[in-house]
């Protein structure tokens, strides 16, 4: 639509088509009664959008309207743009949209199919470089020894273990926890007396079949697996026989004991001069491996013992020890 004076000329381009306008016939013309200016209006829609012959739509992402006046006093176009598409065109659109996706997917398939196979196959070479050794025998065969002492003090004592009578405070935000410290010292001396009075060190020990258990554990206790040999057969064992040897001196008092119940034949603890006192430095000695005085017997013999060791470079030897002196248990490394 326009108003001008005279004849007016448009041009309208829309992509890569363009029309051209003027009013020819009269019924496009207006008088609105005011000197000479006329309203102007087309009777029809001058371009259309794709038309049959071909597209007006560029290789471009936008769709760019161009308008040009002459002997025009103001003026506005009105577009209406309406997008069909070719069922052919959207069929080869299609195809090739889901062969890239088709094609993209299984390249990524593919890479993700080689990573696992990658990660399986280091996963198997790991495995069969790992090899767990566990714990050194040494520990293996304290932890066998506290299971055994902790059931023989069951037996002598006819009770088992956690069952001693101190009682604990639960304790809040000003005080911790507290122990009753009269039952705390009856606890103690009983505690002390079963430590002292037998040789735990020197328990011996042998363990018998899985069968001697009860049927419910058979299959559990057959599997069992353990690189060190003894401790895979105490995991094994149904039953064991253990015995242990009294400290002499404390032979009257675990009798006592035996007959009455009461510890240091209910004479208290005993105290420091007393006989059967023993003091805290051959404890130590004891779990350390010092020397207590010990009298060889015959002459020294030589024992080898297995090692977890791996010797890396060929040729080479192991360190050895010798002896500091024939009177001394005590070793240095041989130069």
């Amino acid at each position: 639509m326009g108003v001008t004076d005279e004849d007016p000329h448009f041009s309208l381009s829309v992509g890569n088509e363009h029309d051209y306008w003027r009013p020819a016939a009269q019924g496009e013309r207006i008088d609105v009664e005011e000197g000479d200016l006329r309203f102007y209006r087309p009777n029809a829609n001058r371009v259309t959008l794709f038309p049959s012959d071909g597209g007006i739509y560029a290789d471009d992402d936008k769709l760019y309207i161009h308008i040009f006046a002459h002997e025009t006093a103001n003026y506005s176009v009105h577009t209406k743009v309406t997008f069909q598409r070719k069922s052919e065109a959207l069929r080869e659109w299609a195809t090739s949209t889901y062969d890239m996706i088709a094609e993209a997917y299984s390249n990524v398939l593919l890479g993700y199919q080689q990573e696992v196979e990658t990660l399986k196959q280091k996963n198997e070479a790991e495995k069969g470089l790992a090899f767990e050794f566990g714990n050194p025998p040494s520990v293996n065969e304290r932890i066998i020894r506290t299971e055994l002492k902790k059931h023989c003090l069951a037996f002598i004592r006819n009770e088992h273990a956690g069952l001693l009578s101190t009682a604990h405070t639960t304790g809040g935000s000003v005080y911790p926890p507290l122990f009753h410290i009269e039952d705390a010292k009856a606890d103690g001396a009983m505690v002390r007396f079963f430590e002292h009075a037998f040789e735990w060190d020197q328990i011996q020990y042998v363990f018998y079949p899985y069968f001697w258990a009860r049927p419910g554990g058979w299959a559990d206790r057959f599997r069992a697996r353990n690189m060190d040999p003894e401790l895979e057969e105490f995991l094994k064992a149904g039953y064991a026989r253990v015995v242990v040897p009294v400290r002499v001196g404390f032979e009257a008092a675990v009798s006592y004991f035996m007959q009455k119940g009461d510890v240091w034949n209910d004479e208290g603890e005993p105290t420091i001069d007393h006989p059967l006192y023993k003091p805290i430095v051959d404890e130590i000695k004891e779990r350390t491996g010092g020397n207590l005085g010990e009298v060889p017997v015959g002459a020294p013999w030589e024992t080898r013992l297995p090692t977890t060791a791996v010797l890396v470079r060929k040729g080479h030897t192991l360190p050895e020890w010798e002896r500091v002196s024939p009177t001394e248990w005590n070793w240095k490394p041989k130069v």
